[in-house]
């Protein structure tokens, strides 16, 4: 195996060029896999925390009657608490399950407001201020002003759309709405402050005033059009689950809610999960694709030492030794190219992992629906960095088995006969 090895690196250096175009290929594809599956992480988490933060929770509470039409936004199939007692009883029971550490209730309306020939459309939120400041940080995505406050008429919007209404901070506005009654109601409000997510979904169509406002202008005391639920992680998702629909049960209300847990709510979430399992075989037919740089090498390596194989062989080295032989070429360049890759890889993931990557302008190409951060910090590990290197060292030395194959097939008599 030694002198295998020896001559294996004795063959590399015949062709030095040839040899590091090889490699080089196989440098670009780890560092393409690094880089694509830490950004891909990386959008993936940010996505599933946006999404659990502003629309699932770890665990979303609804009336099933409101699921089914929740396009339309109804304000006829609420939170109400179990067998009508109220909201707050609802919570203050929920909030004793072991499992359930947070919940958020937020009543979701459509409002628009009109100015002269003009009517924008937009989502306002009913929320509990401090609730959302204490579960998800929410006060963080301020960027002028301060959030509502409870018992006030006050409201923040999304800082897209406030440009939209050309509105600032400390104007008042008046917005129209249709209460529970399906009445139409206007409400004056005074403007506190102007958010700023980063994501479009948000800041182009939300506002948000507090719960009790909500409430009131809705003619929906103690209600809310859902209940989200959250654990000490999203991990805890099942457990928040089986406690809640035992209480359902318990309550006879397990027909009229209905629990969806932030995997199993569709969408990019679904895709997400899904693309995270295949971006092992992504990563691996990247770098195959170098690798048929290493097996086009080593298929013209053959042809030029057809002879020498011919004497090798007549010298008794046996068929499986010459497939060891060719397989090591191509091992020691796949080695050498991944470890390279890796640590490249690395340097370039680290660095944009604190600058970050800019994709406003992709995103703002994707309309204003989507829960895309615009801005995605590469996800710099070291398991990200072996896995590429294992796959790289793995998929190049499969592919040259190939040539070593063809290698072995060189019958002694004939590479004589042919390279007199």
């Amino acid at each position: 195996m030694r002198s295998i090895l020896a001559i294996a690196l004795r063959n590399l250096r015949r062709h030095k060029l040839r040899t590091l175009l090889s490699i080089s290929a196989i440098i670009i594809a780890v560092i393409i896999g690094i880089f694509y599956r830490s950004i891909l992480i990386a959008y993936s988490e940010s996505t599933f925390e946006n999404f659990i933060q502003l629309e699932s929770g770890h665990v979303r509470l609804v009336d099933e009657e409101y699921a089914r039409r929740e396009r339309v936004l109804s304000l006829q199939n609420t939170v109400d608490g179990f067998a009508g007692e109220g909201l707050e009883a609802m919570m203050a029971t929920l909030k004793a399950e072991e499992a359930i550490t947070g919940i958020l209730p937020r009543l979701r309306f459509p409002a628009f407001y009109t100015e002269g020939d003009e009517m924008e459309h937009m989502l306002g939120w009913g929320v509990d201020i401090e609730g959302e400041v204490e579960e998800i940080d929410f006060g963080r995505h301020l960027a002028e002003g301060r959030l509502p406050e409870s018992g006030n008429r006050e409201i923040a919007f999304g800082h897209s759309l406030l440009d939209e209404l050309n509105r600032q901070v400390g104007d008042r506005i008046t917005l129209l709405y249709n209460t529970s009654y399906n009445s139409l109601q206007g409400s004056t409000f005074t403007i506190t402050g102007k958010i700023d997510t980063g994501l479009p979904y948000f800041d182009a169509n939300i506002f948000v005033t507090p719960l009790d406002q909500a409430q009131d202008i809705l003619d929906m005391p103690d209600q809310a059009t859902e209940l989200l639920l959250f654990g000490s992680n999203r991990d805890q998702d099942s457990s928040i689950v089986s406690a809640v629909s035992s209480k359902l049960e318990t309550d006879g209300d397990s027909g009229r809610y209905q629990l969806t847990s932030w995997r199993d709510s569709g969408g990019i979430v679904q895709w997400l999960m899904a693309y995270q399992r295949i971006i092992f075989v992504v990563m691996a037919g990247i770098v195959f694709l170098a690798s048929l740089i290493i097996i086009n090498t080593l298929m013209m390596v053959i042809k030029e030492r057809k002879k020498e194989i011919g004497t090798m062989a007549s010298l008794g080295l046996k068929d499986k030794e010459i497939v060891m032989l060719f397989t090591c070429e191509g091992a020691l360049m796949g080695i050498l190219g991944s470890v390279i890759g890796a640590i490249i890889g690395g340097g370039l993931t680290a660095y944009f992992s604190v600058v970050g990557l800019d994709f406003t302008e992709v995103m703002g190409s994707m309309g204003d629906s989507t829960l895309i951060d615009a801005v995605v910090f590469p996800t710099f590990s070291l398991e990200n960095l072996l896995v590429a290197m294992v796959l790289g060292i793995i998929v190049s030395t499969i592919a040259c088995i190939i040539p070593a194959r063809q290698a072995a097939k060189v019958e002694p008599s004939e590479a004589m006969r042919d390279l007199k």
